[in-house]
């Protein structure tokens, strides 16, 4: 962890609040009213939308030592949270409010830089993002979604990723912007070693993997 990184857990740590969450909780309602910032200390955080027909719409994962909702920076942050946020495995988060979390970070010029420098990370991943859903083959949107999936919030030994969570096709399909249906057929040509499940953890071989001219990945930017 960077000094600034560690400043930023420091402050988490002085506001002296932790709550633990259930898989399955639903941590923050979309329209909840925005007053408290949450810094993922274990477990995995999964935030999305439901569009007007009632269909969940996967955006992203949070993991340690991830900060959501990503509105806290903005100077007017809106009043109501704009998303979902879930606990997709067992969740520890520390709980600061938000005008706290912000005056920290005002006044904190190397917390404010790496932020900076995670955004940017960040919109790199989106414009990554965008070229993977323009590609009409299905096997290179699965292979991206994979890959990103492990850099954002896997584990990696060697060549396997251990994501502690189950990563549904669904969440897949939606993040490469297919049906499950299609995305489901991709998943079973490209071979049971390449993705599957053990417990409550998701493995993916990174080695199985068609990675050419993949876009450029950061593992830790700011979940979107």
């Amino acid at each position: 962890m960077s000094v600034s990184g560690k400043a930023i857990y420091d402050f988490f740590i002085s506001q002296g609040y932790n709550h633990a969450y259930p898989r399955g909780h639903v941590i923050c309602f979309q329209g909840d009213k925005f007053n408290q910032v949450f810094m993922v200390m274990s477990g995995i955080v999964k935030f999305y939308d439901i569009d007007g027909a009632g269909s969940e719409r996967t955006i992203s994962f949070f993991a340690h030592p991830d900060v959501f909702p990503v509105i806290w920076l903005l100077s007017e942050p809106p009043p109501g949270q704009l998303y979902y946020y879930e606990a997709v495995a067992d969740t520890t988060c520390l709980i600061a409010p938000a005008s706290e979390a912000r005056a920290f970070i005002a006044s904190n010029p190397g917390a404010l830089l790496m932020i900076l420098d995670s955004l940017t990370q960040t919109y790199i991943n989106l414009i990554g993002r965008v070229q993977n859903l323009e590609r009409s083959h299905l096997g290179e949107k699965l292979a991206f979604v994979l890959y990103w999936l492990a850099q954002r919030i896997g584990t990696i030994d060697g060549q396997v990723a251990r994501i502690d969570a189950i990563i549904t096709q669904e969440d897949i399909a939606r993040l490469a912007g297919v049906t499950r249906e299609s995305m489901s057929l991709a998943i079973n040509k490209m071979g049971s070693d390449v993705l599957w499940r053990e417990k409550h953890s998701t493995y993916i071989n990174l080695s199985k993997l068609s990675l050419n001219s993949m876009p450029t990945i950061y593992p830790r930017d700011l979940g979107s």
